[in-house]
């Protein structure tokens, strides 16, 4: 903002001398324009005083220039000839009137020398007592401005007194070392304490608890600037603080007075050592003046010079001394101001006491920033005269003890000398950090003060006008101050951090191992930690039983995997300012870091509502704009709120900071009138589509141009922008797992309701039972659809000759579509496909001796395998694993079978979700197979493709009625039609219902299909979702059953008693109960859970913890 002013007020200064030429250039082209006007518009020295003396004919000479001066010439150049034409005029009245009109008559001068000469001689040719008469009485004006000025400076002297003595006096009071003259008290001054009556009776009336400043500093505006009124209050002040000092008890008197001894033990030291150098160096002057041998003189010679160096070092030490106690005096000022500034904040007097402790105040800023000002623009060491020690005469005799004596002298005063530039540099600095924090301190309270001014000082102080424009220019002031302060003291610490690097000590090689560990763990961080929140989100996910808590964790884990690039840079600046402060203690670098910080934060942000927003959408074809809007938005928050930051740390919230917030409400329009133009095309087809609905939306389709229609595109765009994040926000609450829970079980009450409607109105009917074979999931090979199937997440391993493959999948998910993909990319020339049964381990040999062509033993198996290379792939394997003790017989012997082959032969093996997850915990310490392969569930988009392919080639073409789903809210970033909308709300429903499993898909697909009777069509309805009420009454054995089914997936009753430990009567009751239900089904002598009911028996049993969930 600073710079975008600066870089306006630049611009226009140009333009004005721009158009200030271009209007002299004109009027030097005019006929009657003189040349040199053009080329110098300037008077020269002749006019000006010609001009200065008509002035003083006229009594209007400025009483700064000297009567005198006006009338000297010089005898040389044009001086000579002006002379004699003022001796001609004085005579000839004539020629004193030609050359008054026609000034170049005066031949030789030019104009301004001939009006200066004309000029002369009119007052000289004045008469005496006129010309006496004009000299005196601008002598008196001057004698008068004279007095005016001593007054002024007598006054400001007076005042700047009287403040030190209050200060002073004050820090007295509050136990702080005093200069000694603010104590002192002149009995003699005519208008002291004391021979004045009214300040006497005032010392010797009783004492006020506090200094009462709030009522000193109640000036009225119109007489603040009038310093005997000024100094009238202050001496006010100073009576009442002499007069709590005069009432203070024994013991407090006692107990001040010695902290201001203790105080100036170190001025009488230094005192003390100046007396002690200067009688050193008379009696050096004296020894010097008594020598009488050449080696005496040199010795006396050496010796005064050495005590003038040490008299020098002792002075300077009092000087450093005295610049210390100013430099503790300043704090003592600053602290005096904001005890006054917090007095009348405090009190509730008139406005007009804080208006004029608002204009001293700043009045004392000033002088503290030109104090900081000198004192940056000057070495540290400049105010103490460091004297140079050099070297003794090489002439002084080695052998004599006053040789020694000079020597240990020299070595001491270079020592005194080196130690006191140290400490006047420190000194220095000190005086830089009391001023700069005396800067700030006072800037604060004038911030503090704000508020009580009346509302007219306010409305100047902070408002455009010419007040606001001054206090924008010294605020700038503090800026450039602030900034050189941070400069220099950043040069000074960095050469510090060299010398400590060189010589480092302890805190210096703890705080860089510590930055080395935050390093080291950030970079691990990057590294690992998308695995690992991977994992946590998926802890939280499968985590049983669901709770509100493991949801949202597991949604905002997700969240934050999506923003961890900026976020991992905002948490390591965020450690290294917490673990490092001191390494902040540097303004340059504090800043470095609150840039760095609004960055980074402005970046997460973006990022998280892109996130939020997209939700878990591949395709987003405005992605792109909603990040450039973000951006801008965000940018120009991010703008606003640094500049506003940066200027609140460095001059608080005063006229900048109200200007740069007044600035940020213009900035609104631009960035919502561009936002509405980028998304011009998206607000007008979706206010199109919802015009029907909203009179804002109808409005705005219909004013498409012009104003009224930009005005309406933002009025829309808003309107849409809450409906969006509406839609956003219910999509992210839906992904909470027990909300999500919630919400399945109030849409399965409600397509309950659809479906009994329906019923009752008789009008759809189910689709011919042909046409819904077609459909059926396992009703045609699937290996048919190997293309279409979509294993492009799933990286399929290579297949060779002695490798042992597990592929691991949900029923439905496509284990046997993937074994035959593996099958058929086998470069093994001989392959065998297998499925285990009912039959077990044996039924599995005996399938392979038969494709082999040799007897069913093990030997002869493995005899015929190792002739060539085979590839053999067992389907189902998960039927060989019963869940009980001694359960995995017959799948230890398949294992032992595959590894006894050899190297000549490949295996491939199916094993269902439940089933590996058993086996994993079964098996745990044993490395089974050499590769894993785990299938993915299905997304949305791929089990549309599976559904719409299945449902052409079944030759149907299903309509999606309006009022058979609605998607919802309208969402921002897409325009659909009714009947669309319909269809992504109910595939979308299809695929949470079905959890990504293509196979469970098609089944309640084929059962959403029915016939409309009055148009003959094919209508996508409501599928009837299962009825759990009937399964949760029955008996808690009856899940155990269900379990093992589950994991054996097809089970006979004899496989789920040695699994469950129930009896044969309980089972059979169970597996009775669950038919009847529809739950299951036979297959042989084995039962089968049904397709329509795999998913909800699946989430009951991991409600209730007896299964973890698949690890597909």
């Amino acid at each position: 903002m600073t710079r975008f002013r600066a870089s306006a007020v630049a611009m226009i200064a140009v333009l004005l001398l721009t158009a200030s030429w271009s209007l002299v250039s004109a009027s030097a082209q005019q006929p009657d324009a003189t040349p040199t006007a053009a080329v110098d518009a300037s008077p020269s020295p002749a006019a000006t005083k010609a001009e200065q003396i008509n002035a003083l004919i006229a009594g209007k000479l400025s009483t700064d220039i000297d009567a005198a001066s006006l009338f000297t010439n010089s005898l040389t150049d044009t001086g000579g000839t002006r002379l004699r034409w003022v001796i001609s005029m004085m005579g000839d009245s004539r020629l004193y009137d030609a050359a008054r009109k026609d000034p170049a008559s005066l031949a030789g001068l030019s104009t301004d020398d001939a009006k200066l000469a004309i000029a002369q001689a009119g007052f000289l040719r004045l008469p005496a007592s006129r010309r006496a008469a004009i000299l005196a009485s601008h002598e008196r004006r001057q004698a008068e401005a004279r007095r005016l000025a001593s007054e002024a400076e007598q006054s400001g002297r007076k005042i700047e007194a009287l403040r030190q003595t209050i200060s002073g006096l004050q820090a007295f009071l509050d136990g702080k070392p005093t200069p000694p003259s603010s104590l002192a008290v002149n009995l003699l001054e005519p208008a002291g304490v004391v021979l004045v009556r009214d300040r006497r009776e005032s010392l010797l009336a009783a004492a006020p608890q506090k200094t009462d400043t709030a009522q000193s500093a109640a000036v009225p505006p119109e007489i603040a600037a009038d310093p005997s009124a000024i100094i009238a209050r202050l001496t006010r002040q100073v009576d009442d603080l002499y007069r709590r000092i005069l009432s203070l008890p024994p013991a407090e008197q006692a107990r001040l007075a010695a902290i201001q001894r203790a105080a100036g033990t170190q001025n009488q030291e230094e005192l003390r050592a100046v007396e002690r150098a200067n009688q050193q160096l008379a009696a050096a002057n004296a020894a010097a003046a008594q020598a009488n041998s050449e080696t005496d003189r040199l010795i006396a010679s050496e010796q005064q010079r050495l005590s003038v160096i040490k008299q020098l070092i002792a002075a300077s030490r009092l000087d450093l001394a005295r610049q210390t106690a100013q430099t503790e005096q300043v704090a003592e000022t600053s602290l005096g101001w904001r005890r006054q500034v917090n007095d009348v904040a405090k009190s509730s007097g008139p406005a007009g006491a804080a208006d004029a402790l608002y204009l001293q105040l700043i009045d004392a800023l000033r002088g503290v920033r030109k104090d900081l000002a000198a004192s940056l623009s000057l070495p540290t060491t400049a105010a103490i005269a460091i004297p140079v020690v050099p070297p003794l005469d090489s002439l002084l005799p080695p052998n004599d003890p006053r040789t020694a004596a000079l020597q240990r002298l020299n070595r001491e005063l270079s020592a005194d000398a080196g130690q006191l530039s140290s400490e006047a540099d420190a000194a220095g600095w000190a005086r830089r950090a009391a001023l700069y924090r005396a800067m700030a301190e006072m800037n604060g309270a004038r911030l503090a003060l704000i508020p009580s001014l009346s509302g007219e000082m306010r409305a100047r102080v902070t408002g455009f006008d010419e007040e606001g424009l001054a206090q924008v220019r010294r605020e700038l002031n503090q800026i450039v101050l602030t900034v050189r302060y941070n400069v220099a003291l950043g040069v000074e610490r960095f050469g510090q951090l060299g010398s400590t690097s060189l010589r480092p000590g302890s805190d210096f090689v703890f705080g860089v191992i510590e930055l080395l560990v935050v390093v080291a763990l950030f970079r691990m961080w990057r590294r690992r930690g998308d695995p690992l929140l991977g994992s946590i989100e998926r802890g939280y996910a499968t985590r049983r039983p669901v709770t509100l808590g493991s949801s949202f964790l597991a949604l905002a884990v997700g969240v934050i995997r999506k923003v961890r690039r900026p976020l991992d840079w905002l948490l390591l600046i965020l450690a290294i300012r917490w673990l490092l402060p001191r390494l902040f203690e540097l303004a340059v670098l504090d800043i470095i870091w609150l840039v760095l910080v609004w960055f980074l934060a402005a970046a997460v942000m973006v990022q998280l509502i892109d996130a939020v927003a997209q939700g878990d959408r591949q395709d987003d074809p405005r992605a792109n704009l909603r990040r450039r809007s973000l951006r801008l938005v965000i940018g120009a928050i991010l703008g606003v709120g640094l500049v506003l930051s940066l200027t609140a740390a460095s001059v608080g919230h005063g006229a900048i900071y109200s200007w740069v917030l007044s600035f940020c409400w213009f900035l609104i329009v631009p960035v919502v009138v561009l936002l509405a133009n980028w998304w011009r095309e998206r607000i007008g087809a979706l206010a199109a589509l919802g015009s029907s609905r909203s009179a804002v939306l109808a409005w705005s389709s219909n004013h498409s141009t012009g104003l009224s229609g930009t005005l309406g595109r933002i009025l829309a765009g808003g309107l849409l922008l809450f409906q969006g994040a509406q839609t956003v926000v219910a999509r992210r609450i839906s992904q909470l797992a027990l909300i999500r829970e919630i919400s399945g079980q109030r849409a399965r009450e409600r397509a309950t309701a659809r479906v009994v409607a329906d019923e009752a109105s008789g009008r759809y009917s189910p689709i011919p039972l042909e046409q819904a074979e077609r459909l059926t999931p396992h009703g045609r090979p699937v290996v048919d659809m190997t293309d279409h199937v979509p294993f492009g997440h799933t990286e399929m391993p290579a297949m060779a000759a002695g490798q042992l493959i597990v592929v691991v999948g949900e029923r439905g998910l496509g284990k046997t579509t993937a074994m035959a993909g593996l099958l058929a990319a086998s470069p093994l020339v001989a392959k065998i496909e297998l499925a285990a049964g009912t039959s077990g381990f044996e039924g599995i040999t005996s399938a392979l001796a038969d494709k082999l062509g040799c007897k069913a033993d093990i030997e002869a198996i493995k005899s015929r395998l190792t002739e060539q290379d085979t590839y053999i792939s067992v389907d189902d394997v998960q039927r060989l694993i019963v869940p009980a003790i001694g359960g995995l017989t017959g799948f230890d012997k398949l294992i032992a079978l595959a590894r006894s082959t050899g190297s000549r032969t490949a295996w491939a093996f199916a094993i269902g979700g439940p089933a590996w997850s058993y086996l994993s915990r079964a098996r745990a310490d044993r490395a089974l197979f050499d590769d894993v392969v785990i299938l993915k569930r299905w997304t949305l988009e791929e089990i549309v493709g599976l559904i719409e392919r299945r449902t052409d080639q079944a030759g149907l073409s299903p309509v999606f009625n309006l009022e058979n789903y609605n998607a919802g809210a309208m969402l921002f970033d897409s325009e659909i039609l009714p009947e669309e909308r319909a269809r992504r709300g109910y595939f979308e429903e299809l695929t949470s219902q079905c959890d990504g499993n293509p196979a469970v898909a098609l089944e309640f697909w084929r059962r959403s299909l029915f016939v409309d009777q009055e148009t003959g069509s094919v209508s996508v309805r409501t599928y009837r979702a299962p009825d759990l009420s009937g399964l949760t009454v029955l008996p808690p054995a009856t899940q155990f059953v269900l379990r093992a089914i589950l994991q054996m997936e097809i089970a006979a009753p004899s496989s789920i008693v040695r699994s469950t430990d129930l009896s044969e009567v309980v089972v059979g009751e169970a597996l009775r109960a669950l038919s009847q239900l529809g739950v299951i089904y036979q297959t042989g002598d084995a039962y089968r859970l049904s397709l329509y009911w795999y998913q909800d028996v699946r989430r009951l049993l991991e409600r209730q913890n007896l299964i973890v969930r698949s690890v597909s």
